[in-house]
């Protein structure tokens, strides 16, 4: 069932974040609200993950990513450069998602009645034969669900999902299309992502540019004047970024944390904090990039190279 192997999932992903001292859980947290604006998956309180038990962070993670999970957890240990917990999610969780996959899949097909199942099998075939991949109509012909799921996967590979959506979607089985949408991502309400990806693509451009922009502003920072950055940003905000979570960031985690926290305000609250250190020439040169007019960049579903440096 498609539960049970949602349950595998999970504990790969214990196995993995079990590896996180105490230390570097907040860093993964700031992390994991970063990526998800990235995906557009909505955003989870500060509130709930603040003093979050491990188990905690994992049924969010679950629960609102679905069977993105897995991806958005190795993404995060990149960002992190843990390449340790890459290595050992990327092992075996590729099968474990296949297998979700497989099951979410089974469990919709069986939902179908026979004739709705032949209106799929020829949507099926029909989508493959316009993209010259035709699968050949005695396979179809008298195959039962198990073997579609398994025919599917192995012909759509990653794209299985959105394949199997785009078919009821032809079907106008909608009460399809949004299991499968709230499965696979844990957002239920994601129909709302696609009507507004324009502006999420604007929003995400815009804080690609504004983290950039911030990056090579700290990077003029020595060791030493980053540390005592740091300590400005903990005395001056404390209730959102105390010590405790502030000493093991480095410069890109700092940037993140502002830029998660206090959006496009983060660029005058850094200025401030860099006169504050008499550093009034950074201060003046971010005011003056702040204000160029940007121009426009392609982005894809990860943040351009500069910031995974």
């Amino acid at each position: 069932m498609y539960a049970d192997a949602m349950e595998a999932v999970k504990k790969l992903l214990l196995e993995a974040l079990n590896d996180l001292s105490e230390e570097v859980l907040p860093k993964f947290q700031w992390y994991l609200q970063f990526i998800r604006f990235q995906k557009g998956l909505p955003q989870i309180p500060f509130s709930l993950l603040e003093f979050a038990k491990m188990k905690f962070i994992l049924d969010v993670v679950v629960e609102t990513c679905g069977l993105q999970s897995l991806e958005v957890t190795r993404q995060i240990f990149k960002d992190m450069q843990r390449a340790d917990l890459v290595h050992k999610l990327s092992k075996s969780s590729a099968e474990a998602t296949v297998a979700a996959v497989k099951e979410l899949l089974l469990e919709t097909l069986k939902d179908l009645n026979e004739e709705d199942l032949m209106d799929f099998k020829w949507f099926l075939q029909f989508k493959y034969f316009l993209n010259d991949q035709q699968i050949p109509c005695w396979q179809l012909k008298n195959a039962g669900r198990e073997f579609i799921k398994d025919l599917i996967v192995e012909v759509c590979r990653q794209q299985s999902l959105e394949v199997t959506t785009e078919i009821f979607r032809d079907m106008n089985r909608m009460d399809l299309v949004q299991r499968l949408l709230e499965s696979s991502s844990g957002f239920k309400e994601k129909d709302q992502v696609y009507e507004h990806w324009p502006a999420l693509i604007h929003n995400v451009e815009e804080m690609t540019s504004l983290v950039e922009l911030l990056l090579e502003t700290l990077a003029d920072l020595s060791h030493r004047e980053l540390k005592d950055f740091k300590g400005v940003l903990s005395r001056n905000y404390f209730s959102v970024m105390p010590w405790s979570l502030l000493k093991v960031a480095d410069q890109q985690d700092v940037v993140f944390f502002m830029v998660q926290t206090f959006g496009q305000q983060s660029i005058p609250e850094i200025m401030e904090c860099l006169k504050e250190m008499k550093r009034t020439d950074l201060a003046q040169r971010l005011s003056d990039c702040s204000s160029e007019p940007k121009t426009e960049k392609y982005v894809d579903e990860h943040l351009s190279p500069m910031i995974h440096n």
